[in-house]
């Protein structure tokens, strides 16, 4: 069973990190994301978006990867404050069964869901307008915001809470922050042609590096 939101306090934790596979997991499947936007292939809802001019390749971040880490590990309910133009996207994920070394598919489950947002809501506009972001597309548009340049994950096991089980928190910060209201999420038109200065076209992807 996953949750978006917790009802429930979880009392203890156990630190659980993601591997160097567990990190690899997440970064690739934002980049490919990022890419299908970028090249003009992605469809959601039998709508083929427009292509990307200025779509970031991203980047892992060690530094948001400590602070993610840190914040998963006191076992949240909701999302951190002040965080100063980091984005933030979490998962919370209980099971009977899972184990520790589960841990690491934990990732690439959690973006998963978030991308999914895009197919289950649908995405009308490039616009982020508060209208479009009470969809509930929130997670897949941080995920693709073109302007973020960094991420970084954590996630902690944690124990106590009301549901038998264990419960993993999974906790994805970005930098800068995407979904500001009023802004684009990218800009359409040819792929790469207006990539930031000092950023060139990754052809085989179409993101800017």
């Amino acid at each position: 069973m996953n949750f978006y939101f917790r009802l429930f306090a979880l009392v203890a934790t156990v630190l659980s990190e993601f591997s160097e596979t567990g990190k690899d997991f997440i970064l690739t499947r934002h980049n490919e994301l990022r890419s299908r936007i970028a090249l003009g292939k992605y469809v959601t809802r039998n709508v083929t978006k427009e292509p990307a001019t200025n779509m970031l390749k991203l980047n892992w971040n060690a530094t948001l990867e400590s602070s993610s880490q840190l914040f998963s590990s006191g076992c949240p309910a909701g999302h951190s404050k002040n965080r100063n133009n980091i984005g933030e996207n979490m998962y919370w994920w209980t099971s009977p069964v899972i184990t520790e070394t589960d841990s690491d598919s934990l990732g690439n489950r959690s973006s998963n869901l978030w991308e999914s947002e895009f197919q289950r809501y649908g995405w009308t506009e490039n616009k982020l307008s508060q209208d479009v972001f009470n969809t509930g597309i929130g997670h897949a548009s941080q995920m693709s915001w073109a302007r973020t340049s960094s991420i970084g994950c954590g996630v902690s096991k944690c124990t106590g809470g009301s549901i038998e089980g264990t419960e993993y928190v999974v906790v994805c910060q970005y930098y800068p922050a995407g979904n500001y209201i009023g802004l684009n999420i990218y800009e359409s038109g040819e792929t790469c042609s207006a990539c930031p200065n000092g950023k060139k076209c990754e052809s085989s992807t179409g993101l800017c590096i």
